[in-house]
């Protein structure tokens, strides 16, 4: 692609980026009712009592951070990736939506993007590099509302190359689930939240605030467990679901020394402390024993 060209769409994809991650997600429906609904279920059912609102500030400017690397840094490596895709292996891509017509195709794009979602997250967890960058989202030990949104854009970037080249194989657009994403938006945010309840019957299809509590602790029985995005089935499929449903742990991360903030403080210097710990922490484990 011509250096001109190749400007031109990385500065469209950013614009858009931008527009999606700012504009839409301050008009959508998870904002104006999920997260209102959010709180007010938190009230009902607290999962713990009169717990310290330690990083709920904290995880908003996350949120911000989170929105930010989307639209810019990640507006520029997935331009980097499909090229890349394109000149090495477009001619072996399927265009499914064609073949199997828009609503399958659909369907497709909701099971492949949450399968993927699983396993991206057992990638992040198992390789010690990517799980230092994965410990900023891990190290709330007060889960609210907000901290579907605290994380590294580095461990974005992980989560996203492994979700996007089975989509450009397939030439799926997630824009053919907008359902899908919607409401996924919706069920993380719940899920991230102090919210008492597994949901019922509907824990055996879905991901709920319990079982994804679980995922978030740090004792030893819970570890590397719970692994679901939106749907628990992969989970109960490879082994990795557990099974009690009535526990609600404490949540964080065995890596004591990691700059957690403080009760009633939010500072900058916590944000870029936290931001840099994973790197100091990737070194760790590739430096020779």
């Amino acid at each position: 692609m011509p250096i001109d060209r190749l400007s031109f769409e990385i500065a469209r994809q950013v614009y858009w980026n931008l527009y999606s991650e700012f504009i839409k997600w301050g008009a959508s429906t998870e904002v104006w009712l999920g997260i209102p609904l959010v709180f007010v279920v938190e009230g009902i059912l607290p999962a713990q009592r009169y717990q310290a609102n330690i990083g709920v500030l904290q995880d908003v400017i996350y949120l911000v951070v989170s929105k930010l690397s989307r639209a810019v840094l990640l507006a520029l490596y997935m331009v980097f990736l499909k090229n890349v895709f394109d000149a090495l292996l477009g001619w072996t891509t399927v265009d499914l939506a064609l073949k199997w017509g828009p609503y399958k195709a659909a369907f497709l794009a909701w099971l492949i993007a949450d399968f993927l979602g699983w396993l991206q997250h057992i990638v992040r967890h198992k390789v010690p590099v990517f799980w230092a960058f994965h410990t900023v989202h891990h190290s709330q030990t007060r889960l609210n509302t907000f901290t579907r949104e605290r994380g590294h854009p580095l461990d974005l970037l992980t989560a996203y190359t492994i979700k996007f080249i089975p989509f450009l194989w397939l030439q799926l657009s997630l824009d053919l689930s907008i359902v899908y994403i919607g409401f996924s938006a919706f069920l993380d945010t719940a899920n991230h939240s102090n919210i008492r309840t597994n949901c019922g019957f509907l824990r055996y299809i879905f991901v709920t605030p319990q079982s994804h509590r679980i995922h978030h602790s740090y004792r030893p029985q819970h570890i590397d467990k719970n692994f679901g995005v939106t749907l628990c089935i992969w989970d109960r499929l490879f082994g990795t679901h557990y099974e009690n449903a009535d526990e609600y742990p404490e949540t964080g991360i065995v890596e004591a020394d990691f700059p957690i903030e403080k009760v009633g403080r939010t500072r900058l210097s916590d944000l870029t402390r936290q931001l840099a710990y994973p790197f100091r922490l990737a070194a760790d484990t590739l430096r020779p024993r």
